[in-house]
């Protein structure tokens, strides 16, 4: 709460603020970039961001021109120099004790950040340690494409609905898949078992994710929940995750097999494990997967995609 008053205390135009937060969340949930847990970014971070491109305008700048400029200065940004706001305070006010905050040279675990995200009220701390590599990488992608998309918005070329509906376009710029299947026989025991495998998810992400092996991991941060799912003449809840994989030129052919089962083996052996929580993991082709993670009925890939490579 704090965090939240400082940021309304110090941007020019409160309202212009709220609305270009607004959509810079919608946006990025539909993009599968909003989430903590998954190494993206929630709200404190998203609210961050937001304010740092408001106090670099005027209090007139339009909502519009708010978001191009986010969009464009996040996509051209030289992290990890961390994100700062104005007035931060590194110093504890009076009667409060003095805690660690963010600091880098003299803290090797805050230098190895990768995209510090540092909140302004003391004590100040990095509200974006969980970012990987893969999840940077992917930032960075879509902060391009939305810079693209809403210039040619403001030049009457496009339509602000293309920037949300854009979304999916994600499994159609991908051929292979790592699928999570996470499911509970009870609402309550979906409830604890998904948010377990939830926040293991990282570590997968961060396996695939290999320069030796020439793997890129691209995840996408929002699970899929279906209620009521038929398996085995039972009906459970399940959810679904997806991480998309890419190949350096020189891949032929690549074994998942020791990585998925190694992760499968670690969170199934967890000692709050119920009868009937399950985890699977599948490698799929794009055309394999469920309908629903699509915009349309259309899915044909990029042509630089990897179709001709073979894992195992």
């Amino acid at each position: 709460c704090r965090v939240a008053q400082f940021l309304l205390e110090i941007v020019p135009n409160i309202e212009n603020f709220r609305l270009a937060l607004r959509t810079v969340k919608e946006w990025s949930a539909s993009h599968g970039l909003y989430s903590n847990v998954l190494g993206y970014l929630g709200g404190v971070n998203w609210a961050i961001l937001v304010a740092k491109i408001c106090v670099m305008h005027p209090e007139n700048t339009s909502v519009p021109e708010l978001l191009h400029s986010f969009m464009k200065t996040y996509a051209a940004y030289d992290w990890p120099r961390a994100i700062t706001l104005p007035g931060a305070s590194s110093t504890p006010p009076t009667n409060v004790a003095v805690l660690p905050v963010w600091n880098p040279k003299t803290n090797p675990r805050d230098r190895s950040h990768l995209m510090p995200i540092i909140t302004p009220c003391y004590p100040q701390m990095n509200s974006s340690y969980n970012v990987g590599p893969p999840q940077l990488r992917r930032l960075r992608q879509e902060f391009a494409r939305a810079e693209q998309m809403i210039g040619d918005i403001l030049q009457k070329k496009g339509k602000w609905d293309d920037l949300f509906q854009d979304g999916r376009s994600f499994f159609r710029q991908h051929f292979y898949f790592v699928q999570v299947s996470i499911t509970a026989e009870d609402d309550d025991s979906f409830r604890v078992w998904q948010g377990y495998c939830e926040s293991r998810l990282r570590i997968l992400i961060a396996a695939l994710e290999s320069e030796k092996a020439g793997t890129q991991a691209h995840p996408f941060g929002k699970c899929f929940r279906q209620n009521n799912f038929q398996s085995d003449a039972e009906s459970i809840h399940r959810s679904l995750f997806y991480v998309a994989l890419r190949f350096s030129p020189d891949v032929e052919s690549v074994d998942l097999k020791p990585l998925l089962e190694d992760f499968l083996n670690k969170l199934n052996s967890w000692g709050g494990r119920e009868v009937k929580m399950d985890l699977d993991v599948d490698v799929l082709l794009q055309n394999e997967l469920p309908q629903f993670v699509f915009q349309d009925e259309d899915c044909e890939c990029d042509e630089d995609s990897d179709q001709d490579k073979v894992i195992a």
